[in-house]
Parts: C-alpha cells; sequence; structure tokens
C-alpha cells in the first residue's frame, strides 16, 4: 500500500529551485523516490510491458532508440501514486512552499489549448489527466543536453536498467533502476534538468550489482526512461 510509512521507507532527494529561466520561482520541488515497488523496476517493468528498441548503429556505436509501454492507463496510475508519495513525505509536509506546489497543482489543468492539442493529435483523450507515455532508451556512456520543457504540469519519469547521472533543479542526482523522478516542467517552475551520462552497468546504492532476471538484457543493455506528464 502506498501509505505514509511505505513514503518513509522509500524516501526522496530534496532540491530547491534555484529559479532558471524567466518564470517565477515556485520553491518547485525536485524529488527521487528510491527503488519504487523495492525489487529494481522487474515487476512494473513486466506489468506495463515496458520494451525497448535501439534506433540504429551508427560506426559501430548504438544511438538513442525508442521505448513503448503496453499498458499506459496502469502508468497513469503508478505516476499517481508517486506523486501522492512525495506529497506524503516529510520534507515536503514541513515545507510550505513544496507543499503548495503539490497540494495546488498535482491535478490543476493547464489551459484548454493544452488538452485541445493533444486530442487533436492523438484523436482521443487520455485518463489521469496525463499525455501520452514518452518512452526512451539510452546506451552506455548517452547523455542529453539541460533544457527547460516549459510545459504541462507534473512530470514522473520512471528509469529501467542502467543507472545514470542526471541533473535536475540545480544537482546531480544518481538514478538507478527502479527510480522515480518528479518535478514540474510548467513554464512557471522552469526546471532545468538534462541527462550527464548512462553508466556502463547498473548499481544499487551505488555500488554496482546486475539485474534480476535478465532485466537487462530485456532493456537491450540501455537505460530505459519512460516519462509521462500532466496535462
Amino acid at each position: 500500500s502506498h501509505d505514509r510509512r511505505a513514503a518513509a521507507r522509500l524516501g526522496a532527494h530534496f532540491g530547491r529551485q534555484q529559479n532558471y529561466g524567466s518564470g517565477p520561482s515556485f520553491g518547485s520541488p525536485v524529488l527521487l523516490v528510491k527503488n519504487y515497488r523495492r525489487d529494481r523496476g522487474l515487476s512494473l517493468m513486466r506489468e506495463l510491458g515496458v520494451s525497448a528498441l535501439r534506433s540504429r548503429v551508427a560506426h559501430g556505436v548504438a544511438a538513442q532508440g525508442t521505448a513503448s509501454v503496453a499498458n499506459p492507463q496502469l502508468l497513469h496510475q503508478h505516476a499517481e501514486a508517486v506523486l501522492g508519495l512525495c506529497a506524503s513525505l516529510d520534507i515536503i509536509r514541513k515545507d510550505e512552499a513544496a507543499r503548495k506546489a503539490l497540494k495546488n497543482e498535482q491535478h490543476e489543468p493547464d489551459p484548454l489549448a493544452w488538452r485541445g492539442q493533444v486530442a487533436a493529435h492523438h484523436g482521443h483523450g487520455y485518463g489521469y489527466g496525463w499525455m501520452p507515455p514518452v518512452g526512451l532508451a539510452y546506451p552506455r556512456g548517452s547523455t542529453l543536453p539541460h533544457h527547460i520543457d516549459g510545459m504541462g504540469r507534473w512530470v514522473v519519469l520512471f528509469s529501467f536498467g542502467l543507472s545514470c547521472d542526471f541533473h535536475a533543479g540545480g544537482r546531480t542526482l544518481t538514478i538507478e533502476s527502479g527510480d522515480a523522478l518528479v518535478f514540474n516542467g510548467g513554464p512557471a517552475h522552469a526546471v532545468m534538468h538534462g541527462l550527464d551520462r548512462v553508466h556502463e552497468a547498473p548499481s544499487l546504492g551505488g555500488e554496482s550489482r546486475s539485474l534480476p532476471d535478465g532485466m537487462l538484457e530485456q532493456l537491450g543493455g540501455c537505460r530505459v526512461s519512460i516519462q509521462v506528464r500532466q496535462l
């Protein structure tokens, strides 16, 4: 169950946004929920039907590819559960700005133009007020420049496979398989983020450790990122 004790057990890293970009600072929380589901992402990968496809191999080096999710509605439910965990953490409950951000914006829709654009592009609406998931597969050594999205609301990013160094909100975090990163992608929050480096191997608690049940092989030896973003 996703109760307060589970939230305390999972834990989170917290960083105050440093007012990047032109929008006002909301004291936006950036949180990393460690080892969500407590099995390094194995059961979640299976339940969601996560699969990875590398786009090409150039000069003997694997390039960034795509990843897919067979059950997006279940993914949205897990994203809601992760947001609930974050909102119940003591470090958020005791910080007025962070608590206000999560409480006031967790289910607040963007202007109707956002919803109309998504519906027009995909032909139908999506449950839970979420945009369709975006899946990417990053081989060893991959990077992604730091950037600001300036779109949507809360972002929940689930990671599977290889570990990586990920910059978000003014600090660099080590994200491991099974972790979930949370931040607000809206223009008012202007959270700078990007992928600094994908590691050569998976890890657990910072120590190199193989993933269970051939999980890494099923992911093509990559770090797979599954991102969902609120409308």
